[in-house]
């Protein structure tokens, strides 16, 4: 009889170590998502500024007198793919970002079912 005692004891604390552990990591997983969320909120603003620029860059394009030199306007239209370029790269990372987040929210859920499956 005080063996099976001492046994339920041990699953007892084990139980509990492992909500410690289970909400020690759930913290965890919602730090990184505030940190996903900040780096997100970055490249938006980033994705914008580089819109901005491109926009800027493609009005002064426009609005550039024809009989202005030559490599002037090769510059200008380097500059704009160097803007574009980068923001696709951007945007190219903010859709991988947004994929992730879905993945790991799919898999936070899951985990979540587990547990209360478990208890």
């Amino acid at each position: 009889p005080e063996r099976a005692m001492v046994d339920i004891t041990d699953v007892q604390v084990t139980e509990k170590e492992e909500e410690e552990r289970a909400e020690a990591t759930e913290a965890n997983e919602e730090s990184k998502e505030q940190a996903d969320r900040l780096y997100r909120l970055y490249l938006q603003s980033r994705i914008l500024d580089k819109l901005s620029q491109f926009t800027a860059l493609k009005k002064l394009h426009l609005g550039s007198d024809p009989k202005k030199d030559l490599s002037e306007e090769n510059v200008l239209h380097f500059e704009i793919s160097k803007v574009e370029e980068e923001k696709d790269e951007l945007l190219r990372r903010f859709v991988q970002m947004r994929r992730l987040e879905t993945l790991k929210i799919d898999g936070a859920n899951y985990s979540r079912k587990i547990r209360r499956m478990r208890s």
